[in-house]
């Protein structure tokens, strides 16, 4: 990226705040997602220049983390090339990764979660929607609005299959939303909610974000005031 530019870090920064600042690795991870990169000093410099403008908030202590202000986000969401869509913002996660690998090794815990991949690649696609990026041992995809986020997460959790043939159990959450899509990407609150929601999900659950009269539970998520309403949906 040579010189870090303005509205990248700003979108970058998208869904960040007080609570839930972002640190320089995972923002130099985003950025390298984005296709951008910068040596830790020119970021720095870069960000610093942002804290004068009033776009960022620089923490300093214990060690050094970065959220945007209203200014910042506001600026993100109405200067940038990224544009807001409506989707279904859809997270699906393997249930046990990291027991596995340990138990099968990094060989063994990669070809598991590139089965995720296809298959949530494979089941996005036949319903319209899209893949948008491999979380590890997890993925992030939408689907169109209104689009049945249960269907779509039980067809990929058919298709992911450990060494033994026994089926992955999964995790999943999702919500209609109106993230920001950038460089292939999407940020803002609707996906860091939708991540929050999916660690809360148990296995073989969805998480579904609803509206106040639909919802069978309230669940507190940290770095909100008020608790979301959710139902819970069984992934057979």
């Amino acid at each position: 990226m040579g010189r870090p530019k303005r509205l990248d870090l700003l979108f970058a920064l998208l869904g960040s705040s007080a609570d839930e600042p972002v640190n320089g690795r995972m923002l130099t991870r985003r950025l390298a997602d984005a296709g951008l990169e910068a040596s830790p000093g020119t970021l720095l410099t870069a960000l610093l220049r942002l804290e004068r403008s009033g776009h960022v908030v620089v923490r300093r202590a214990p060690s050094h983390a970065f959220s945007l202000t209203p200014l910042g986000e506001a600026a993100a969401r109405d200067l940038g090339p990224g544009k807001p869509v409506d989707v279904v913002v859809l997270m699906v996660d393997l249930v046990g990764f990291v027991a596995f690998t340990e138990a099968h090794g990094d060989d063994a815990a990669r070809h598991a979660a590139t089965v995720l991949h296809d298959a949530a690649a494979v089941v996005l696609r036949d319903r319209s929607g899209r893949f948008v990026k491999s979380l590890g041992d997890g993925v992030l995809g939408t689907l169109p609005p209104g689009a049945d986020a249960g269907e779509a997460v039980a067809a990929i959790a058919r298709r992911c299959e450990r060494p033994d043939g026994s089926r992955w159990s999964v995790r999943a959450a999702a919500r209609d939303g109106r993230p920001i899509a950038h460089r292939g990407d999407l940020y803002g609150a609707d996906v860091n909610l939708v991540a929050r929601l999916c660690d809360a999900a148990g296995p073989n659950e969805l998480v579904l974000a609803v509206g106040p009269g639909a919802a069978r539970e309230l669940v507190d998520v940290r770095g909100l005031a008020d608790a979301v309403p959710v139902v819970r949906v069984p992934v057979p």
